[in-house]
């Protein structure tokens, strides 16, 4: 499942992840959000915060890499927050795409992302 985050500073765009997430969800929710946030803004920022028990789909990922791509160049920062191994190490291997931009952070760090995304 997917939510939008709340209580974020108006230029900060963040989604809760938890449980099994699919592509239909990114194609629903995501996709349209970052469409219309990127109307709003010149720079993207974005918090992603996955619950231990989160499982993404092939799909998922699929759409993940396309969103990321589609806006490829407007991408200000991105924070995870993640306590799930495989993804920080898969989000870490991708860090090359995005080297000052991507940061992880453990699920208990909320805060300290949000005051990163919030620095300029």
């Amino acid at each position: 499942m997917i939510k939008p985050m709340e209580n974020l500073s108006e230029n900060i765009l963040g989604f809760e992840f938890s449980g099994k997430v699919s592509a239909k969800e990114y194609e629903n929710i995501i996709f349209p959000a970052i469409d219309k946030y990127s109307k709003q803004q010149s720079k993207l920022k974005l918090i992603c915060h996955f619950t231990d028990k989160t499982l993404i789909d092939l799909g998922a990922m699929w759409d993940d890499i396309l969103a990321g791509l589609k806006h490829y160049f407007r991408w200000e920062k991105i924070a995870v927050l993640s306590d799930i191994a495989w993804l920080n190490h898969t989000i870490k291997a991708m860090g090359f795409l995005l080297p000052e931009y991507l940061r992880t952070y453990s699920n208990d760090e909320l805060q300290k992302a949000k005051d990163w995304l919030k620095e300029k």
